[in-house]
C-alpha cells in the first residue's frame, strides 16, 4: 500500500463561518476569500513537492528559524497577482 501524503496551507483572515441550510439539511461551512487563498496554497505542495506551505504574512509572524523552503511569489488561477509563499 503507497504512504499517504497530505498537504497543508496556511493562511490568516476573516471567514463567514456558520451554519448554512435550512429545514432539515444545515450543515457547518466557512466561506470566503481566506478559505479559497488557503485552499489554493494547500494546492501548492503538490507542485512544489512539500507538506506545510503559509503564506507570507504567516510566515513572517514565526521565527526564522521555523520557516524553511522559500519557494516564493506565486500566481495560482484566479488571483490578482503573485503572493508569497513560504
Amino acid at each position: 500500500m503507497a504512504p499517504l501524503r497530505i498537504g497543508i496551507g496556511i493562511h490568516t483572515g476573516e471567514v463567514f463561518a456558520g451554519n448554512v441550510g435550512g429545514a432539515g439539511k444545515v450543515k457547518y461551512a466557512v466561506v470566503g476569500d481566506t478559505v479559497n487563498r488557503t485552499s489554493l496554497v494547500e494546492g501548492l505542495n503538490k507542485e512544489f513537492g512539500t507538506t506545510i506551505l503559509m503564506t507570507g504574512g504567516d510566515a513572517s509572524r514565526r521565527r526564522a528559524r521555523d520557516v524553511g523552503q522559500r519557494p516564493g511569489p506565486h500566481q495560482r488561477q484566479g488571483e490578482t497577482g503573485p503572493r508569497a509563499t513560504l
